[in-house]
C-alpha cells in the first residue's frame, strides 16, 4: 500500500531503518516533535487499515480475545492504571496510566510478546504475531481522555462491526459482543 511506502521512506529520511529488528528505539530517539510528526502523518492511516479488516482477525475468537484482556488487567493497580479498553478483530487500543513512558513501551512489548506466545500457541503456529508499531498518545487533561474515551467506544461502530470486539469501558464488569 501506498501509504506504508511512505512511512518507510519517512522513517528513512529521519535516520530510522524501518527494516532493522530494533527499529523502535531509534524512533524513539527522535526528538518529540518529529514523534509527534511520524504519528500524525501515519496513525489514522494505519486505522484505517485496520479498521477495514486486514489481516487473519483472529481477536474476533473470543478466547483470542480473552488472552489479550486477561494480559491486560494482570498488572493493573501494580504496574500501571487500566483504564478503557477495546479488543477488535485485529488490533487493541488501550488507555493506561500512572507508568512512565519508557516502562509503558516495555509493558507493550511485555503485553505483545505474551499473548503472541499463548495464542499463537492455540492456533498452532509460531512468528509473529503483532506488528511492530503500536501508537501511544499523551492525555494531557480530562477533555482529551473524554476524547479518547469515545475514540475507544466508537471504534468498533466507525469499523462497522456488529460482534467479535471485546469492550472495557473503566472500572467494572467487561462487555463482550461476540
Amino acid at each position: 500500500m501506498l501509504w506504508q511506502e511512505e512511512r518507510r521512506q519517512w522513517l528513512s529520511e529521519a535516520g530510522v531503518d524501518p527494516c532493522e529488528p530494533d527499529w523502535r528505539q531509534d524512533f524513539e530517539r527522535l526528538d518529540e516533535s518529529k514523534r509527534r510528526e511520524f504519528s500524525r502523518k501515519f496513525s489514522a492511516k494505519l486505522e484505517a487499515h485496520l479498521d477495514a479488516g486486514h489481516g487473519a482477525c483472529v481477536l474476533r475468537d473470543p478466547t483470542n480475545a480473552r488472552i489479550v484482556a486477561d494480559s491486560l488487567h494482570h498488572f493493573d493497580g501494580i504496574r500501571y492504571r487500566l483504564g478503557e479498553y477495546v479488543v477488535m478483530p485485529n488490533h487493541v487500543h488501550v488507555i493506561v496510566g500512572g507508568i512512565p513512558r519508557d516502562r509503558m513501551l516495555k509493558q507493550v512489548e511485555g503485553w505483545k510478546r505474551y499473548t503472541a506466545r499463548l495464542i499463537n500457541e492455540l492456533l498452532g503456529q509460531k512468528g509473529r504475531f503483532w506488528q511492530d508499531e503500536s501508537f501511544d498518545h499523551l492525555v494531557r487533561n480530562a477533555e482529551a481522555h473524554q476524547k479518547f474515551r469515545r475514540y475507544l467506544a466508537g471504534n468498533p461502530f466507525k469499523a462497522g462491526l456488529h460482534g467479535g470486539y471485546l469492550l472495557h469501558m473503566g472500572p467494572g464488569p467487561v462487555n463482550e459482543s461476540s
